[in-house]
C-alpha cells in the first residue's frame, strides 16, 4: 500500500498538517521528516491490522470486524489524533506547544485594603523576617519590625538595631488589628550585655513544647550580639537563633536555639517566617534557611526533637555561575508527597526568563534527598496584567522587579505565589496561580498598584486562605499621602482578596 493511500494519505492530506508545517518552515527537512515517519509508521501499523483483520479466515473461525470498525467513534478519533499529538513537538517545535498552553489569566475580586499598623514616626517594615500563623475562624496573627522613622537604610546597620519584633493579632480575618493583643516576642535594642546573656544559656534546661499542635508557632531571628553591625563579610557573623510559643503567640520562650551554619560559626544563616513543615511520621520538621558565605543560596535544616536542635541537610539553590545568590526560601508539602521548594535569585545582571533575578521551584520527589534543578515561574510575556502609564514615568535601577514570593497551597488545592513588584511602574502586590502542582503557571495578576516611583520599598508579604475562601496577606507599604517619601516611615497593610 502506498503512502498515498489508508491513514497516512488521510494524515499528510489534512489542512491541519499541512497549515503548522506552512507556519514552521524554520523547522527544515529533519524536523518535518521525523514527523512524517511517525506518522508513518502508525499509519502502517493500522494499515496492518486492517489486512490481517480482514483476511478471509477458516469457515472453522468466527469472523471478526475490521479493528477500526470494532471501536466506538470517541476510540476511532483518538487513534486518528494520536499520532498527530506524538508528532506535534516535532512539526511545532518547542515555541509551538508552549504557544498552544497559553497561560490563563485569573480575576481578583472582592479585593480589600487596611492598615495593621503605622504612623509617620514609626518605620514598621519587613514582615516575612518575623512571624505568622492562622490558627483557623478567622484568628490571625503577624509580625513586623517595629522602630522609629529615623534612617532609610536596612539591616543591622540601618532600622533594625532600632527595632523590635512586634506580633499583632486579628480576630476577624485580618480587618481589625487590635492593640490590646501586641506582643513584643524580641527586642533589639537590649544592651550588649543582656544579648551576651541571652544567647548564651546553653546549660539552661529547655521547655518540652509540641511544635506539631496546630497551637504551636516559632521566630526565627538573627542579631550580633558584640554591638558589631558591620554588613559585610569582614564583620562579626550574625546569630541566627529561634524561640518557640506553644500558645499561639502569647508566650514565649526565655531560651533560644542557636542554628549554625554547614561551614561553621564564621558564616551567617537565616531563616524567615514561611511556615516549618511538619511531615507526616509526626517527628520531622523540614525548613528552608538562607545561607551565606562560600556557595550562598538556599539550605535544607531538619529538626527531630521538636525545634530544640536544627541540623544541616543539604544545600538545594546554589548558583552555578556563582553570580548572585537564591534567598527568600519556602517550603510546601503537596498532597501528592512531593515537596517544592520556591525561592528567588537576586543578582546584579538584567532580568530575562531564566533563573537570574527570578522567582523559582524546585521539587524532590524523595522526602527532601533529591532536588530537580531550579527553573523559572515568571516570564516577561505574563506581565500584561501591570500595564504602563506613561505619565508615570519609567522605573530605575536593573530590570529585576521580582521580591519576597510567598507560597501557600489553596483550599482547592491550587498553588498560589504573591510577590512584591518593584523598580518598574507600577509598583504594587502582584500572584500567579497553578492548577497542575506547579507544572504551569497563570499570567501575573494585581492585587495592588497604588505605590509610586521612589516609594517602592515594598513587601514581605505573607499570607494564607481562611475558610471562606478569602486570601489574607500583609506586607510593607508606602504611598503619598501616608508616608513621606524623603522620611524612613513605613506601615504595614493588609490585603483581603478572592481568585476566580
Amino acid at each position: 500500500m502506498s503512502d498515498r493511500h489508508g491513514l497516512w494519505g488521510i494524515l499528510l492530506k489534512s489542512r491541519h498538517f499541512q497549515y503548522f508545517r506552512s507556519q514552521n518552515p524554520s523547522h527544515g527537512k529533519e524536523q518535518t521528516a521525523a514527523a512524517v515517519t511517525t506518522i508513518r509508521v502508525f499509519s502502517y501499523s493500522y494499515r496492518d491490522m486492517r489486512l490481517r483483520d480482514t483476511c478471509a479466515p477458516p469457515k472453522s473461525m468466527t469472523v471478526r470486524k475490521p479493528f477500526l470498525k470494532s471501536l466506538n467513534r470517541k476510540s476511532q478519533l483518538l487513534c486518528l489524533l494520536f499520532p498527530i499529538l506524538l508528532a506535534a513537538p516535532c512539526v511545532w517545535g518547542d515555541e509551538g506547544v508552549r504557544a498552544a498552553r497559553e497561560p490563563r489569566t485569573v480575576r481578583v475580586y472582592d479585593v480589600e485594603h487596611s492598615i495593621v499598623c503605622g504612623g509617620e514616626d514609626l518605620y514598621c517594615g519587613h514582615p516575612r523576617k518575623t512571624i505568622f500563623g492562622y490558627f483557623g475562624k478567622g484568628e490571625f496573627v503577624a509580625g513586623h519590625r517595629h522602630a522609629p522613622a529615623v534612617t532609610l537604610r536596612h539591616g543591622l546597620e540601618g532600622y533594625v538595631h532600632l527595632s523590635a519584633i512586634m506580633l499583632q493579632r486579628s480576630m476577624d480575618g485580618g480587618r481589625t488589628w487590635p492593640t490590646k493583643h501586641n506582643v513584643v516576642v524580641y527586642d533589639h535594642t537590649i544592651s550588649d550585655v543582656k544579648k551576651n546573656v541571652f544567647f548564651r544559656q546553653s546549660c539552661v534546661p529547655r521547655e518540652h513544647y509540641n511544635m506539631f499542635r496546630p497551637d504551636s508557632l516559632f521566630y526565627f531571628g538573627w542579631d550580633q550580639p558584640e554591638g558589631n553591625i558591620k554588613s559585610n563579610e569582614e564583620g562579626k557573623p550574625k546569630v541566627c537563633f529561634a524561640l518557640r510559643s506553644p500558645d499561639r503567640g502569647r508566650t514565649w520562650e526565655s531560651v533560644p536555639t542557636i542554628i549554625t551554619h554547614p561551614d561553621g560559626t564564621q558564616h551567617s544563616v537565616f531563616k524567615d517566617c514561611h511556615p516549618v513543615l511538619r511531615m507526616p511520621d509526626g517527628k520531622t520538621l523540614l525548613a528552608a534557611m538562607s545561607i551565606q558565605g562560600p556557595g550562598p543560596g538556599v539550605a535544607l535544616y531538619s529538626s527531630t526533637d521538636h525545634g530544640l536542635s536544627w541540623n544541616f541537610q543539604r544545600r538545594i539553590g546554589v548558583n552555578p555561575g556563582g553570580e548572585g545568590r537564591f534567598t527568600y526560601a519556602g517550603l510546601l508539602f503537596l498532597p501528592n508527597g512531593d515537596l517544592q521548594l520556591y525561592c528567588m535569585h537576586v543578582g546584579n545582571n538584567e532580568q530575562g526568563d531564566s533563573c537570574e533575578n527570578n522567582i523559582c521551584i524546585t521539587t524532590s520527589e524523595d522526602g527532601g534527598k533529591i532536588w530537580k534543578p531550579l527553573r523559572p515561574i515568571v516570564s516577561q510575556a505574563g506581565r500584561k496584567a501591570w500595564g504602563w502609564d506613561p505619565s508615570m514615568g519609567d522605573g530605575l535601577g536593573p530590570y529585576k522587579i521580582y521580591r519576597s514570593p510567598w507560597a501557600i497551597i489553596l483550599n482547592d488545592d491550587r498553588i498560589l505565589v504573591t510577590f512584591a513588584r518593584r523598580y518598574r511602574l507600577p509598583i504594587g502586590i502582584g500572584g500567579i496561580i497553578s492548577d497542575d502542582g506547579g507544572k504551569t503557571w497563570s499570567n501575573e495578576f494585581v492585587i495592588r498598584k497604588d505605590a509610586t516611583l521612589g516609594l517602592g520599598d515594598i513587601g514581605y508579604q505573607m499570607g494564607r486562605q481562611i475558610e471562606d475562601g478569602s486570601i489574607v496577606i500583609t506586607y510593607y507599604w508606602r504611598n503619598r499621602g501616608l508616608t513621606s517619601r524623603r522620611s524612613g516611615s513605613r506601615f504595614i497593610a493588609a490585603s483581603r482578596f478572592k481568585l476566580e
